[in-house]
């Protein structure tokens, strides 16, 4: 499972610190409060402590996902501009 997934709110995104317990793909997609899709990205990653960037289109409260072999993973973040 992916762990201590954690969100680090930054002007325009966030920067998004977890650990992956097996190498191969993972996806992040980035949701604003609507539920409307503001990011994706999918990457192969090596197991161990990983930190994927994420850019946002305005200020406000999303929720980050993150899917990887083994798990499925979510934090809320806001920006604030």
């Amino acid at each position: 499972m992916a762990t201590g997934l954690v969100a680090a709110p930054r002007r325009g995104g966030a920067r998004l610190n977890f650990t992956n317990p097996v190498a191969g793909p993972v996806t992040l997609k980035v949701y604003d409060a609507t539920g409307r899709l503001v990011f994706g990205r999918t990457e192969q990653l090596k197991a161990g402590a990983q930190t994927l960037d994420c850019a946002v289109p305005a200020s406000g409260s999303y929720i980050a996902v993150l899917k990887t072999l083994a798990a499925t993973a979510t934090t809320k973040f806001s920006i604030l501009e």
